[in-house]
């Protein structure tokens, strides 16, 4: 048995110097509950990053499997779990990663998940690392779509069976995505995760994802109304915006992607911005400065930036800070709001005048009342 784990790490380590002894970058696309979009911005960002290289989108979600469901493809059998079963028996390698995946469009590739969640036990958390790592040899780019945050604590050892804790998946990921929505309880639910993930894997930083930014659910300005949200939950951190869009839905019907199906479409503008964070491709990084953030991001507290109607980037300048308009006061008790949705306006007015006609901003109340490092009481 042990010349065996040993012949088995030879074969990836001989696998992963025929792609120049460069191993692929996992990303885990995890979040909150109440469906924020994870596999929606998975398949996206898939799509995005497959023009950079070669990607492998892996459907891990036990729970609610979706991603071969949005791509059109059959379902028949899981690849997934036939990858478990081989590295159960002890004979799972980078060719048969590639026997088992389904080719969906020029340099993307997908690992079907479970045909039916009832079925969760046939891939455990240590199976599905096990197929991530030998997958690192075969791709450049390995996407996992992972269940929302569980409220339980970290199991320190897991199993190939009997377990759906998928947290082993984020503390062998190169990156983590956590996607929530921007709506009253996404916000709330969103403070959860960070202060799980801060908890339970203190060492890893999500990159974070607020996905169908909308007025209907935020007010008339809705970055300012995130940007006061979110101030308090992660402070400084980049967070990336993705709005509300039609074209989601109706790329779902043709069983594409927002960024095939409709890619100059906001939703779609926006996962590529995202994807151009991840992988800044060489032409970007030589004409945009490091400290300027692409378009559809924004620093809490900081910075606004966001793709608005028309594919122009909306700005607002937060009191103190350098935007369009250059800079605002920020004196204590100067009584000045956030520019308006267009920042190429200058229309702060005292907060006093505005107040009857802003909508509400219910979160505020009970952001106050929860208790965590990460929130301000």
């Amino acid at each position: 048995l042990e010349q065996a784990l040993l012949n088995h790490e030879a074969g990836r380590f001989s696998q992963a110097q025929d792609r120049g002894g460069r191993k692929g970058h996992v990303i885990a696309v995890w979040g909150t509950s109440g469906a924020p979009g994870r596999s929606t911005i998975a398949l996206g960002l898939a799509h995005a990053l497959a023009k950079k290289g070669e990607v492998l989108i892996v459907d891990a979600d036990t729970k609610d499997p979706s991603i071969a469901h949005m791509s059109g493809v059959p379902v028949d059998a899981s690849g997934l779990a036939a990858l478990a079963r081989r590295v159960v028996r002890g004979g799972l390698d980078a060719r048969a990663v590639r026997e088992s995946v389904v080719k969906c469009a020029p340099g993307l590739f997908l690992l079907t998940g479970l045909a039916s969640p009832h079925r969760w036990r046939e891939a455990g958390p240590a199976a599905i690392v096990e197929i991530i790592e030998t997958a690192r040899c075969e791709f450049e780019w390995i996407l996992v779509d992972v269940p929302a945050i569980s409220p339980d604590t970290m199991c320190e050892e897991v199993s190939h069976q009997g377990s759906q804790d998928d947290s082993a998946v984020l503390a062998n990921a190169d990156e983590i995505v956590c996607v929530a929505r921007a709506d009253v309880i996404g916000v709330n639910r969103l403070s959860f995760a960070i202060e799980w993930l801060a908890d339970q894997l203190p060492e890893k930083h999500a990159r974070i994802v607020v996905n169908r930014v909308a007025p209907c659910a935020l007010g008339s300005r809705p970055h300012n109304a995130l940007d006061a949200a979110l101030s308090g939950i992660v402070p400084g951190a980049r967070v990336h915006i993705v709005p509300e869009d039609e074209a989601v839905a109706t790329g779902l019907l043709e069983g594409r992607s927002v960024v095939v199906n409709a890619p100059k479409s906001p939703a779609a503008k926006a996962i590529e911005a995202l994807a151009e964070q991840i992988a800044p491709s060489k032409s970007s990084s030589k004409t945009k400065p490091p400290e300027e953030s692409p378009a559809g991001s924004y620093h809490p507290g900081r910075r606004i930036e966001a793709r608005g109607r028309g594919g122009s980037a909306e700005e607002a300048s937060i009191p103190g800070r350098r935007g369009t308009q250059g800079i605002m006061p920020e004196a204590e008790g100067s009584g000045w709001s956030t520019p308006g949705e267009r920042g190429a306006q200058s229309d702060a007015v005292p907060r006093e005048a505005e107040s009857t006609n802003r909508p509400s901003r219910p979160w505020r109340g009970f952001l106050s009342r929860r208790k965590g490092p990460n929130v301000e009481h």
